[in-house]
């Protein structure tokens, strides 16, 4: 484990390095926050752990009588419940670990009414240790040899027999001192367990503001990188088909429409609701907004949502801000939604080709105003004329507005270029050219 921890299981976090958990097997570092199934996990094993508790307790207290008994149960018993606390412990430490660098719900009061099922067991099998451990003198009395063998090999499985004292006497006392051992050990553990719930079942109120800002911009940050992309491209195709159903442009109106939808339908959700009343807190207000979220019940898929609420908040008030700024200061000749200098770079190959004679400027006219609205609208021909010119320098033919009114007289283009008639235009195998290449919007919009 990176995340900082001294011995008695106070833990710090001073970066997002401390976050994350070290494979020693394969090097590679990964985030393992507490989870529904470490819940499952520990209210199934603290309630086994109190159960086996108890029966070690009772069945230690059981007297039958024979000379030996008690002291055997004891070293079975006692066996059996190290092995379990050791367990218990090791798992208790690990959520105690994953609790802290998770800012989703960890159960805190579950766990803490969890804890108070079990402390009581704890406590008892804590003054029954200590009780019974004065009294190990007594419960050894007239206890056979064999019994005292039992023990010295089940606390040393890989002691020889005949490293063990030949003695009655002898064998005894080394059967109490292991038994002794075996029992302060025990102890220490119940003592160590009590010390991780407690500290497990107060991750909230002893990890700062600023760790649980760092936690939160890890997560966010873990979002962005690995899956926000591929949602904002998700989006901004159900808004292109919203708009091309609406037979609408992405100006100011629709932008804030979509702007509108999106968070009528996100602040259905407690947490994107607590992020808009919060008025879309900034970075200077991360720390306190981190731990109004880590003072809530939000699971892992609640802060999805609201990074995706986020991912697509963004995305739309930046659009808004660029039209604004387009719409109020953009090009004063061409509509908004266009970008002057792509119309310029895609049809300059189309004009230098197919404008041969001035009468063909009227054609780009007809299509850029009537048929694309690529015009605004208090533009007239002589600013059309005057914007070719400087855009389209090089053309063979200069764009002289004259030119038109022959054009007008001739045929009437001033209409949508479905309305042409075909096989009465000379020039419409050219307009159909032009046509086909300015319906490609996407390629010249802003």
């Amino acid at each position: 484990m990176k995340n900082k921890m001294t011995a008695t299981g106070e833990m710090k976090i001073a970066s997002e390095e401390d976050l994350l958990t070290l494979d020693v097997s394969t090097g590679e570092e990964f985030y393992l926050p507490f989870t529904p199934e470490d819940f499952r996990r520990f209210e199934t094993e603290t309630i086994h752990v109190r159960e086996v508790a108890q029966r070690a307790i009772d069945e230690t207290r059981w007297d039958t009588g024979e000379p030996g008994t008690n002291f055997g149960i004891l070293s079975h018993t006692n066996c059996i419940l190290r092995t379990r606390l050791v367990n218990y412990r090791n798992q208790v430490k690990d959520f105690r670990t994953r609790a802290y660098v998770t800012l989703y719900n960890i159960y805190d009061a579950q766990m803490e009414q969890l804890w108070h099922q079990l402390s009581p067991t704890l406590t008892e099998l804590l003054a029954f240790g200590e009780k019974t451990l004065k009294s190990l003198t007594d419960l050894v009395e007239s206890c056979p040899a064999s019994v005292f063998k039992k023990i010295v090999r089940a606390s040393d499985p890989q002691e020889e027999p005949g490293m063990m004292p030949a003695d009655y006497e002898g064998l005894k006392s080394l059967a109490v001192d292991r038994m002794t051992e075996s029992m302060r050990f025990v102890i220490s553990i119940a003592e160590e367990i009590e010390m991780w719930i407690t500290d497990l079942c107060r991750t909230r109120k002893v990890r700062s503001a600023p760790e649980e800002a760092i936690i939160y911009g890890y997560l966010q940050k873990e979002y962005e990188e690995t899956r926000q992309d591929a949602h904002l491209a998700r989006v901004e195709k159900r808004h292109w088909h919203y708009l091309d159903d609406r037979k609408a442009e992405a100006d100011m109106r629709m932008l804030q429409r979509l702007l509108d939808r999106t968070e009528e339908q996100y602040e259905r959700y407690p947490i994107c609701k607590l992020w808009a009343d919060w008025g879309y807190p900034q970075e200077e207000e991360t720390e306190a907004f981190a731990h109004e979220l880590s003072c809530r019940a939000f699971g892992k898929e609640d802060f999805e949502r609201l990074f995706m609420y986020q991912a697509e908040h963004r995305m739309l008030t930046e659009k808004i801000c660029k039209r604004n700024a387009y719409e109020n200061h953009s090009d004063s000749f061409f509509a908004p939604w266009l970008d002057p200098s792509k119309v310029e770079e895609f049809l300059k190959p189309w004009i230098m080709v197919n404008v041969k004679k001035q009468e063909q400027w009227y054609i780009v006219w007809c299509l850029m105003k009537y048929s694309f609205d690529m015009i605004r609208e208090n533009q007239d021909k002589n600013d059309f004329a005057e914007r070719m010119e400087s855009m389209f320098k090089d053309v063979e033919v200069k764009c002289v507005v004259n030119s038109f009114r022959r054009q007008e007289n001739k045929l009437n283009h001033n209409k949508h270029f479905s309305k042409w008639f075909k096989d009465t235009d000379p020039d419409y195998p050219i307009a159909e050219s032009l046509f086909r290449k300015l319906k490609l919007k996407d390629r010249y919009r802003r």
